[in-house]
């Protein structure tokens, strides 16, 4: 489940900035990559975080793409290069051509249902050859329906599981969500590519044992652990929000600091890191 930020922008400086991107698996972070417009381009970064990710698992798996990689050449990519399955959400305005008739139509004006389809090929007037679904699915009243492109077979899942699965990235998005706000993300401004992404590396990290401690504590029993559920719940209720990751890292969130603040460390802490290496992440 692919998923990219915009915008860490270089302070002093007009430019956009640097993009992240992320990669989650059944509802936990799996990795962030910061993109450096000096050595790859944005598809190039893309592609190379679902390359290692897809290698890694064998090619197992369904991949849940947003509709910032909607891009006909990246479908082919992973399709052809990658091997790998996926649901895709596509653009209002991309334009199909449909296998059965040969009509070019924007895919708005297609009736609810699933349609097999080209996408238009990169060069003018051109198809691509390969055959995809296209899922057009009114999962919600008073809203547009949902239009999802998918290289899985016609009839091996029904148009409301698609719908389903595609929606499950949403639980990645929970957490893209928690590091921004919790971490302050979007308001960080850097002059050097080297300290924002060490910065990530941090984050995830926090992210990552943050997650882990949610599932412990849900199994766990100790007395302690019990008496910190109680306290997270006590926090749901005042916040309105269900037990799930990210409003436990919204709980550690407030609960942490004023457990560990200190004015300055005792004389026997050890640190994580040496001053030089702190200084440059600053």
């Amino acid at each position: 489940m692919p998923r990219k930020w915009r915008n860490f922008p270089a302070s002093g400086t007009g430019a956009q900035g640097y993009e992240l991107h992320g990669v989650g698996v059944n509802g936990l972070l799996l990795g962030l990559r910061l993109h450096d417009a000096d050595t790859a381009t944005n598809p190039q970064t893309r592609f190379s975080v679902i390359e290692r990710v897809s290698t890694t698992l064998a090619g197992r798996g369904i991949w849940a793409l947003d509709r910032g990689n909607d891009s006909g050449s990246f479908y082919r990519d992973l399709r052809h290069t990658l091997n790998v399955r996926f649901i895709a959400r596509v653009k209002d305005n991309r334009n199909v051509v449909l296998v059965k008739t040969g009509e070019c139509i924007s895919i708005k004006d297609l009736p609810e249902g699933r349609h097999a389809v080209h996408l238009m090929g990169e060069k003018p007037n051109t198809i691509d050859p390969d055959v995809y679904v296209l899922v057009i699915h009114e999962h919600r009243e008073e809203k547009e329906p949902i239009r999802l492109l998918t290289n899985l077979l016609w009839e091996e899942f029904s148009d409301k599981q698609m719908v389903t699965m595609y929606l499950k990235r949403w639980g990645i998005e929970n957490i893209f969500r928690s590091a921004k706000v919790c971490f302050g993300l979007e308001q960080v401004r850097v002059q050097s590519f080297i300290k924002i992404r060490n910065l990530i590396a941090l984050i995830q990290l926090v992210l990552v044992l943050s997650a882990h401690l949610f599932c412990t504590i849900q199994k766990s029993t100790y007395t302690l652990v019990v008496a910190i559920l109680h306290v997270y719940k006590i926090f749901l209720t005042k916040r309105s929000l269900t037990i799930n990751y990210d409003s436990f890292v919204r709980f550690l969130r407030q609960s942490l600091p004023p457990l560990i603040h200190r004015e300055k460390p005792p004389p026997i802490q050890l640190r994580l890191f040496s001053p030089p290496t702190l200084l440059r992440l600053v």
